[in-house]
């Protein structure tokens, strides 16, 4: 009986381990934290963005909404939200609506800065046009705490971006329609414009043309330096927004005088052939590095430079990794981000060599490029699930911040309006040293300064009258002095009573 019953404990054990080993992986990569679901209320969940105070807290906003609680099937009068949640002490806050950003199931594009003024800065899609708003990051929870949403473009607006710099200037860039509907190269297509603010957002610059061609103009991405130069990249040629164009190259420029003016454009191509998905990091010295996708091939390629952007390098093949199928989404992005030791980190979702492409969905891909070369892809989530457009933020030089959404094999573009897209975050701590924020632009008083006393007065003389000089000074002793005595003998009778009576007891003993 006893052999039996150890049987039946083994054959239980193997199928747990049989189970446990087929399930998909989440997080394959030693170090990457367990994804964690940021989006657990919302039934459409995108596009999100990322932010990380001085005080280590982790700020996350996407696109969400619900349906017309009247009519939920119909999305022309879905209720467009902007969501927020927010790690701080090690624990997540819940899920929070911030943003009412109108009606009809339109794309909620949002990019997420922290300010050194001690505030979330956010720029967000309302509708079809792109505004500025901010909260105190301790607040930001609170959708009383955000400023009234101001304008920034006009009324066909898509991509964001936005950066900020050592000055507490904002940055933003932001893809709008220019091109009229019936021009012969690309109808309808956007170009690429920028507005800056040195207020906290108060006010803002006019807005600059970056681009001025007949392409579209897509997917920017910015990023300020250390000597506050500002880089910026994006795509040129298809847009995806008004469905016209074809995929070109990626662009560069950059301004050394706080977005007045801008280097020429330098343009990225695969030798020759079209690219997209171009992003950016710049390391401590200032010194860029991009990344993009051929559009025909699916292999994935860099170019760096070493003087800030002047001059490039040649192009290289990032190893290891192949780009997914182009024509299996094509709104998705790369993500870069520089740590202390200048090593960039890259995001993709793609497929590590080796593994087909062929009737699999895409894995979250890690790597990181050394100056020198690229190291193997580790998997940060690899399971049924598509991965798509990853956020990476470097935090005091050794924490790597990443968030992204995904979408369900079986329905990628949410067909029958079911919960199939999801945020999820993960973080990776970094063998690399420390570096302490910086301070709040604007000093925050940690302690009520002393009010300033006045300085003492100073007695004045006042000289008597003439009256008061002749009279005569009194004579005998003075009444308020006697009634004093008077007072003081009435009140000692009592006492000198009572040893009086002491007194004559202790004696009449003794006799």
């Amino acid at each position: 009986m006893r052999r039996v019953y150890t049987l039946c404990l083994a054959l239980v054990a193997l199928v747990c381990l049989a189970i446990v080993g087929l399930r998909p992986a989440r997080a394959q990569s030693a170090g990457w934290s367990q994804p964690f679901e940021l989006s657990d209320t919302a039934r459409f969940s995108w596009f999100p963005d990322m932010a990380v105070g001085p005080d280590g807290s982790v700020h996350v906003v996407w696109a969400s909404g619900d349906p017309d609680p009247k009519n939920p099937r119909d999305g022309t009068k879905a209720i467009d939200l902007l969501r927020y949640r927010e790690l701080r002490g090690g624990a997540w806050s819940a899920t929070n609506d911030i943003l009412f950003t109108g009606l009809g199931g339109y794309t909620v594009r949002n990019s997420l800065v922290a300010g050194r003024d001690g505030l979330l800065h956010l720029v967000v899609r309302m509708h079809t046009r792109i505004y500025a708003s901010s909260a105190p990051e301790a607040d930001a929870w609170s959708a009383r705490a955000w400023s009234q949403p101001q304008p920034l473009t006009g009324d066909i607006a898509y991509y964001t971006a936005l950066a900020v710099d050592s000055r507490n200037g904002l940055h933003a860039l932001w893809s709008e329609a220019a091109q009229p509907s019936d021009d012969p190269i690309c109808p309808g297509c956007s170009d690429l414009f920028y507005r800056r603010s040195s207020d906290g957002g108060l006010t803002w610059s006019a807005p600059q043309n970056l681009s001025y061609s007949q392409e579209g103009e897509n997917r920017p991405q910015m990023v300020i330096d250390a000597r506050d130069r500002i880089h910026a990249v994006w795509d040129q040629g298809v847009d995806w927004y008004a469905g016209a164009g074809k995929p070109l190259a990626g662009v560069y420029r950059r301004s050394d005088d706080g977005g007045q003016t801008w280097s020429d454009a330098v343009h990225f191509t695969a030798g020759g052939a079209p690219v997209q998905q171009t992003a950016l990091a710049v390391d401590g010295q200032g010194n860029p590095l991009v990344v993009f996708r051929d559009a025909a091939s699916n292999r994935i390629y860099f170019q760096s430079s070493s003087d800030g952007g002047t001059t490039w390098g040649a192009l290289g093949e990032v190893p290891g990794v192949l780009a997914r199928d182009i024509n299996d989404n094509n709104l998705d992005r790369y993500a870069l981000a520089a740590d202390s030791a200048n090593r960039v980190h890259l995001l993709v979702s793609g497929f590590p060599t080796g593994r087909s492409s062929e009737g699999s969905n895409p894995w979250l891909l890690h790597l990181v490029w050394d100056g020198a070369r690229w190291s193997a892809p580790q998997v940060v989530m690899g399971n049924e699930l598509y991965p798509e457009w990853p956020r990476l933020v470097v935090a005091g030089g050794n924490q790597l911040h990443a968030v992204w959404f995904t979408r369900h094999a079986d329905d990628l573009f949410g067909s029958d309006q079911g919960a199939h897209y999801q945020i999820w975050y993960s973080m990776l701590p970094l063998d690399t040293s420390a570096i302490a924020p910086a301070p709040f632009f604007t000093p925050v008083p940690t302690a009520v300064p002393p009010t300033p006393t006045a300085a003492p007065l100073r007695p004045t003389s006042v000289p008597l009258s003439e009256a008061a000089r002749e009279t005569p000074p009194p004579g005998g002793q003075p009444a308020w002095e006697l009634q004093g005595v008077q007072l003081i003998g009435l009140a000692l009778l009592p006492v000198a009573a009572i040893f009086g009576l002491l007194g004559a007891v202790l004696w009449w003993r003794r006799r």
